[in-house]
C-alpha cells in the first residue's frame, strides 16, 4: 500500500535519474526513478514533493550519467531520433521485473512501463519461454486470421466471464440476455473505439 502510494505521487513528479531514498516499514530504500512525466510550476503539490524529496531524501551521487561516452551517443542518436520527448542523457540497456538498467549499470524503478505490453515486467522467464516458443511457429497474424490459440483465448474469456456474471447476477441475468458475446482483439486503442 505504501509503496504503491509512493509510486502514484512519484510517477506525478519528473525526477529522472534522481536517487530517491524512501523508509518502508523502518527499512532504508534507496532506487533511481525513472519517470518520463513533466510536472508543472502550478502544480504546487507535486512541486512541494519533489522539494522535499530532493532536500530530505537523495541518497548521496548516483553514477553519472552524462559522461562523455554516454553524451557522446546521445547526442549522435538524437541526430535521427524525433525531439518529441525531453529524454534524460541515459541509454536504457537491459530490464529485469519492474527495473531497467542503464549502460552504466544503475538501476531505475520502471515507472513507465505501463503504457505498452509491459505489465508483466521485464525479462519475465515465463512470458519469454512462451514468446521464444511461439516465434517458432508464427511471429504475427493479423486479427483478420483466425489461430486455434487466439480462438481458445477467446472461448476461454467468454466462459469465465459469463459463468462468473452470471453467479454474481442471480436473479438480475435473464435468458434473454442470454445472447453469446463475443470478443474482438484489437491492436491498439484506436480499433477498441
Amino acid at each position: 500500500m505504501i509503496l504503491g502510494q509512493l509510486a502514484k505521487r512519484c510517477s506525478r513528479i519528473a525526477y529522472n535519474g534522481a536517487a530517491v531514498k524512501v523508509r518502508l516499514a523502518g527499512a532504508q530504500l534507496s532506487l533511481n526513478v525513472l519517470t518520463i512525466r513533466n510536472f508543472h510550476d502550478s502544480d504546487k503539490q507535486s512541486l512541494s514533493l519533489a522539494q522535499e524529496l530532493k532536500q530530505d531524501s537523495v541518497s548521496g551521487p548516483i553514477k553519472d550519467q552524462a559522461e562523455t561516452t554516454v553524451s557522446d551517443q546521445v547526442a549522435e542518436y538524437s541526430k535521427y531520433m524525433m525531439n518529441t520527448y525531453t529524454r534524460p542523457p541515459m541509454l536504457v540497456d537491459h530490464g529485469k521485473g519492474c527495473y531497467v538498467y542503464d549502460t552504466k549499470g544503475n538501476k531505475y524503478l520502471d515507472m513507465t512501463a505501463g503504457i505498452a505490453v509491459l505489465a508483466l515486467g521485464h525479462g519475465h522467464e515465463g512470458v519469454s519461454k512462451v514468446l521464444y516458443e511461439q516465434s517458432k511457429k508464427l511471429n504475427h497474424v493479423s486479427n483478420l486470421f483466425f489461430t486455434k490459440e487466439v480462438c481458445e483465448l477467446a472461448k476461454d474469456v467468454i466462459e469465465k466471464t459469463m459463468s462468473s456474471y452470471k453467479e454474481g447476477n442471480a436473479g438480475i441475468y435473464e435468458d434473454r440476455h442470454a445472447s453469446f458475446p463475443k470478443i474482438f482483439f484489437t491492436n491498439s486503442g484506436t480499433e477498441a473505439t
